[in-house]
């Protein structure tokens, strides 16, 4: 007796099924995972705008001074450890303009070659020691950054801000290796209105020579081999150099900063198409497509930073400076 061999093929009704199956399960569970993602994103910008409230929280506890609030990108940023992408929304628009702000961090821009060929970053490094204007003073107090034979094998501190972190230095061991004195170049970093400025020091003679190479513009700054005594002195022979360290954030600070308390439920950070919130500007414009403003970037709302460290989504309307209450209330 013949036996027929079992069909193990899929027909062509079978097949059509399982694809309607797949198909009906994607439709079902697209959306979720959209608003996973969207969550996710907004839940990064509440976490950036934490970051930058610690950052203008500690600029103010070392007693820094007024604060210039059309400047508080270039403000915030060292105190961020140089990570700019905090200042981005992670749910911008691809078609969105991001605002030009004054920052970049400056070790992607250039770097120090010294005549033996070491090349070091212009940044805290293990042969590049990283310090404040405070703690700069501190190592000169203390015998260090100098010629001298007992300010070999130093071990600099970590970098910490200062009253003025936008003044700071970087200071060279050109050997890598050698008696560590971090005193054969140093650079004295001034940040300013989008521009990071380098003066050339020296901290006592040294053979070797050294140069500021412009990554970008392939400029070369030579600064030669100091043969000076072992106090600190300036190379006023060369001209200071400036770096354009702009660069671009999507968020917007309350203008009245300066005047308002910490700890409080005032706002001071928001979601936001320009690098200052203006309470006294007007209305905020709606998007015609959509009826709301373009910084209402998760799901028609916006991420807002109070005072008191705290952060929350909230509808554009609701914290409209322009609605006097609210103004009020919330911003000044």
């Amino acid at each position: 007796m013949k036996k027929e061999a079992d069909n193990q093929a899929f027909t062509l009704v079978e097949l059509l099924v399982v694809i309607a199956i797949i198909a009906l399960l994607i439709a079902l569970f697209m959306p979720n995972m959209t608003g996973m993602l969207q969550g996710a994103r907004t839940f990064q910008c509440a976490s950036n705008l934490k970051h930058i409230g610690e950052a203008v929280a500690n600029h103010r506890a070392v007693g820094a001074g007024e604060f210039a609030v059309g400047g508080w990108p270039s403000i915030v940023l060292p105190l961020l450890d140089g990570q700019g992408g905090i200042l981005i929304c992670p749910d911008v628009d691809p078609n969105e303009e991001v605002i030009a702000a004054n920052y970049t961090p400056l070790e992607t821009m250039g770097q120090m070659v010294f005549g033996n060929g070491n090349v070091s970053p212009l940044a805290e490094h293990p042969w590049v020691a990283k310090l404040s204007g405070t703690q700069h003073a501190a190592a000169r107090a203390d015998g260090k950054l100098s010629g001298a034979e007992s300010a070999n094998y130093w071990s600099p501190p970590a970098y910490v801000p200062d009253a003025n972190p936008h003044i700071f230095w970087l200071c060279y061991e050109d050997l890598h290796g050698g008696d560590a004195d971090f005193k054969d170049t140093m650079l004295k970093i001034t940040q300013v209105g989008g521009v990071s400025e380098i003066t050339f020091w020296r901290g006592g003679g040294t053979g070797v020579s050294s140069s500021l190479e412009d990554c970008e513009s392939g400029i070369v700054r030579s600064l030669g081999t100091w043969g000076g005594g072992n106090d600190l002195a300036e190379q006023t022979d060369i001209d200071p150099y400036p770096f354009a360290t702009g660069g671009e954030t999507t968020y917007g600070m309350n203008i009245n900063v300066v005047r308002l308390d910490g700890g409080t439920n005032k706002i001071l950070v928001v979601d936001f198409d320009e690098v200052v919130v203006d309470t006294d500007a007007g209305a905020w414009e709606d998007d015609p497509s959509t009826g709301l403003p373009t910084f209402a970037r998760h799901g028609g709302k916006m991420n807002a930073l109070r005072m008191d460290g705290s952060v929350k989504l909230e509808s554009p309307d609701d914290i409209d400076p322009a609605t006097p209450t609210v103004g009020d209330r919330g911003w000044r």
